[in-house]
């Protein structure tokens, strides 16, 4: 244990009786400045002062209980550094204030003081996990804005281009298909009509007296002349129709390429902001449940006492304490087994003081062995009446853990309420099948193969693209110190 009571006699001290009362005295006294290992030296001082009281030391009782009060008490206002706690008013302190000697009790409330702000600093580490839960949460609620913000602008660029470019592009060329069958039936016919009108001239100069100037030769070659410009008339007005139109399926077939472009940059953005609010997601998650998890450990918190009266095998009818098995060894149970040892030398020195002031009220008189028993009776009470509550420490539990979140949420009560932090839930990440389904389902289909003139084609079907998927980085927790 910390030296608290520093300047008192060890455990060993082993009193016995002295014919000279004054080198009982100076033998307790060069005593006083051992350094004592552990609580169980108050138990020596307390031998002592039941020999003094038994034996007697009269020329010298006051200056012993002054002596051994002092140590135990101290000067008042006087810190463990040995300094007072303020500057008298009749002082100059500008050096520093006067000297003084702290109490054993001094350094017993500093030890106390001391451990209970280590078991508060260590408490206190769930709040700040938790304050840190709530500012991640702020950047994981922000992550996942964007991130729907992305996929918003993904779907509604991704139906444009379904409904609006595809559409017109299908539509274009399913209307320039028409054109060109027109065109060739126009072509056809034309082919049809000048081999009609060549082979009327042909049969005519073919013929055993051709004449070309013949009435019935020019009567019949008129109609099939006819046929044949209309015909050529017809097929230079629909070529024109398809190649004015072609300008047209030209322009909306670059419209769709580059709303697909378009579409893709917004694909690209909604895959990185994805991967961006899984990794906060993951990050929060790690780092509270790791930070979490390993000062559960090292707080080891446990409710009740730390030992239990058990028989003790030596002496049949005995009860002796031992401590409780299976305990968290952690910080909490390093503290109550230091704060037990404080509170039984807190009562044993009250013990001691109650010894010092009969040893006074009789002024060194020695006691026979029955008033003596009488007085160490007496004296002994006092241990069951101290109060030492200023001495109990005060191990708070933790708080309960974080729950998840719903969905994709970063608190499980209403926007106005004031709710503890939940754990942010990972979402599916890109190109995971539950992402598929989340951001590539929801889109309309588009036309799918066999293609044809009915069913012209239009860009692929949107689908994740493995360049831009997300691979989440592994994380190791730390173990408990």
């Amino acid at each position: 244990m910390l030296s608290v009571t520093r300047a008192l006699v060890s455990s060993a001290l082993v009193v016995t009786v002295w014919s000279d009362e004054f080198s009982l005295i100076q033998d307790i006294r060069s005593r006083l400045a051992i350094p004592r290992p552990n609580q169980r030296s108050a138990a020596g001082l307390m031998e002592v002062a039941s020999k003094m009281l038994l034996h007697g030391t009269p020329t010298a009782a006051e200056e012993f209980v002054t002596d051994i009060t002092l140590e135990i008490v101290g000067d008042d206002h006087c810190l463990i550094d040995g300094t007072l706690d303020h500057c008298p008013a009749d002082e100059d302190c500008s050096s520093g204030n006067p000297s003084c000697t702290p109490g054993v009790l001094a350094h017993i409330q500093h030890a106390h003081d001391v451990d209970q702000t280590t078991i508060n600093d260590e408490h206190g580490k769930f709040a700040q996990y938790l304050s840190d839960l709530t500012e991640a949460n702020v950047g994981v609620g922000s992550a996942e804005g964007q991130e729907s913000t992305a996929s918003d602008n993904h779907k509604q660029c991704r139906f444009q281009e379904n409904s609006t470019e595809c559409t017109n592009k299908r539509n274009c060329d399913k209307h320039l298909f028409n054109l060109w069958q027109a065109w060739y039936e126009d072509e056809q016919q034309l082919s049809t009509d000048h081999g009609l009108f060549s082979s009327h001239f042909c049969a005519a100069v073919g013929a055993p007296s051709p004449n070309g100037t013949d009435a019935l030769f020019r009567t019949t070659a008129v109609p099939l002349m006819n046929s044949w410009i209309e015909s050529e008339a017809e097929t230079v007005i629909t070529k024109d129709k398809y190649e004015f139109h072609v300008e047209f399926c030209k322009n909306n077939y670059t419209a769709l390429t580059d709303k697909g472009e378009e579409c893709d940059a917004f694909q690209k953005t909604l895959q990185t902001k994805s991967c961006e609010y899984a990794k906060k997601v993951e990050l929060a998650r790690h780092t509270l449940n790791c930070e979490w998890d390993r000062t559960v450990v090292t707080y080891g918190w446990f409710e009740g006492p730390h030992q239990k009266l058990v028989d003790d095998a030596a002496n049949v009818g005995e009860k002796v304490w031992q401590d409780i098995a299976g305990l968290p060894d952690g910080i909490v149970l390093l503290r109550k087994r230091e704060e037990q040892l404080r509170i039984q030398e807190f009562e044993t020195l009250k013990v001691v003081q109650c010894l010092m002031e009969e040893i006074r009220s009789r002024n060194g008189v020695p006691c026979t062995e029955e008033t003596q028993t009488v007085e160490l009776t007496k004296c002994q009470e006092v241990r069951h009446d101290v109060n030492a509550t200023h001495l109990k420490i005060n191990y708070p539990a933790p708080p309960a853990k974080p729950e998840d979140c719903t969905g994709r949420t970063v608190k499980n009560c209403l926007a106005e309420e004031v709710c503890p932090p939940c754990l942010p839930v990972l979402q599916p990440i890109p190109c995971s099948e539950a992402y598929a389904t989340q951001e590539f389902t929801p889109i309309d289909r588009f036309p799918a193969a066999p293609f044809s003139a009915t069913n012209p084609a239009c860009n692929d079907q949107p689908e994740c693209n493995p360049d831009d998927a997300c691979s989440l980085p592994a994380h190791s927790c730390q173990a408990p110190r």
